[in-house]
């Protein structure tokens, strides 16, 4: 199971947007986990979206991939420490986790470089082993993977979370296996433990919290971490998911206008407050608030997105269009890679808009190689677009390939 569970109300929409602002962070193995977690809400659906589930599956291997070069990274920097078990548990998880063939050579480059330095015997395992202040030990499979989730967060971040001790380190792990009971157990005890200090305990037992539906829990803590770090864009991020939930849009608008200039005007924060708005169902404001975002600062191809969708759900197809065409523009213009959700939504909107020529032609066909899952879709609308034409055989031929894929 991901990171947080199943919110009863909440679409994968909008455990989506919650992964997107830890992605946002850098915050990439939170994010897979939220990603991960939205496609299994979606998978659950009787009739699920099939223009969001592959969206979400590009988001996975994008986190993936990120995940990947930071535990690269990170390897490197213990391996210059001489800590070379560690540097091989991190590049044995990158390697499972990229699909880059080059990231990939680079990888088992360094591995090499550790063969030939350090053999790995069975007493190393051993002496890695973990202890707390007590002298309790830690079972190896649990200290491998609190040290691989550690590679998921930021450097700043990591030393601390290594101070915790014990029942942090069990708290957390259990917190992203999804076991939450367990997780608030151990986590209030390394919290008490570390009562008389500033700490990040407070911000994953709110985290634990949450995902129990306990929110009044979730939001003291939050509000008491947010005076020792108002800065931190996941706290907040978290603030707006419990009043979300409670439906107290106003109140979650007043939240983010009191964030510190430094992360006011940042993406993150834009987001949430754009998507406060969306959810509160004035689409008219969120559209308004977007537009005046890409006016006022440089292109960013999430807020982009966002006053896409919301174009889309005020029924102004033809101008989310026209933005999803923009996004598409300034990916090829800077070699980034496109998301296949823009593409599906520009071929999509494309058609609703009657413009059945060779280019929207072209991104369908495009869409059956990079979504295979969804290509039976795919060759209904080719079969459309051929019978506009005038084309009944390859009209006929498409349709027939539809079907058989409806068939599986």
């Amino acid at each position: 199971m991901g990171f947080l569970k199943f919110f009863s109300g909440k679409t994968p929409e909008q455990i989506e947007k919650k992964a997107d602002s830890f992605s946002n962070e850098q915050e990439y193995g939170m994010a897979k986990m939220e990603y991960e977690n939205a496609l299994a809400k979606l998978e659950k659906q009787s009739d699920p979206d099939p223009d969001v589930g592959n969206r979400l599956r590009e988001k996975i291997i994008q986190c993936k991939e990120r995940l990947a070069a930071r535990h690269l990274q990170n390897a490197k920097e213990l391996i210059a420490s001489d800590c070379h078990k560690e540097a091989t548990d991190l590049l044995q998880l990158a390697l499972e986790l990229t699909a880059d063939e080059k990231l990939s050579l680079e990888i088992q480059e360094v591995q090499k470089q550790i063969v030939g330095s350090r053999s790995l015997t069975g007493r190393e395992k051993e002496d890695h082993i973990e202890t707390d202040d007590t002298g309790e030990e830690m079972p190896w499979e649990e200290e491998e993977y609190f040290t691989a989730l550690l590679g998921s967060l930021p450097q700043s971040d990591q030393e601390a979370y290594l101070g915790y001790g014990k029942e942090f380190k069990i708290g957390f792990v259990a917190l992203n296996q999804g076991d939450f009971s367990t997780a608030v157990q151990n986590l209030t005890t390394a919290l008490e433990a570390h009562s008389s200090e500033k700490s990040f305990i407070p911000l994953e037992l709110a985290t634990a919290y949450l995902n129990q539906e306990q929110y009044s829990e979730a939001e003291s803590l939050l509000t008491g971490f947010l005076k020792d770090y108002p800065g931190s864009i996941k706290a907040c991020q978290l603030m707006c998911e419990i009043l979300w939930e409670k439906k107290k849009f106003q109140d979650a608008e007043a939240f983010l206008m009191t964030c510190p200039k430094e992360i006011a005007e940042s993406i993150p924060i834009q987001l949430l407050l754009g998507e406060t708005y969306f959810l509160s169902g004035d689409f008219e404001k969120t559209s308004g608030f977007y537009q005046d975002v890409l006016q006022k600062g440089e292109w960013d191809h999430h807020i982009a997105q966002s006053l896409a969708k919301t174009y889309e759900a005020l029924g102004r197809n033809e101008e989310a269009r026209l933005i999803y065409g923009q996004i598409i523009g300034a990916c090829q213009g800077c070699g980034r890679k496109i998301d296949p959700y823009v593409k599906q939504r520009y071929a999509e909107t494309s058609f609703e808009a009657r413009d059945f020529s060779a280019k929207t032609l072209e991104l369908f066909f495009n869409l059956t190689q990079e979504d295979p899952e969804n290509r039976s879709h795919y060759y209904h609308k080719i079969s459309r677009i051929y019978s506009v034409q005038g084309n009944e055989k390859e009209a006929e031929r498409f349709l027939s390939l539809a079907r058989d894929d409806d068939s599986y």
